[in-house]
């Protein structure tokens, strides 16, 4: 599985307990006193921070699996 499919369920996963699982906010009460824009720059940071991240982490990935590809070619 990918760094983009890993931060994708992170981040679904996150989204997912807090509008729907999460019903008496005992996990996330912390953001109760919140204004509802707060909430929504907030989980959008989460959101790109993982975009972010695991769009690094692809370009590493691709980095070493070419760096290792040309190395194991007999020449």
């Amino acid at each position: 599985m990918g760094p983009a499919m890993v931060a994708f369920i992170i981040v679904v996963a996150v989204l997912a307990d807090y509008f729907w699982l999460d019903k008496d906010r005992k996990r996330w009460g912390w953001m109760n006193n919140w204004p509802k824009l707060n909430k929504r720059l907030f989980l959008s940071g989460l959101t790109s921070f993982s975009k972010c991240f695991c769009s690094e982490s692809l370009r590493q990935v691709q980095k070493s699996s070419t760096s290792t590809s040309m190395g194991s070619n007999p020449g």
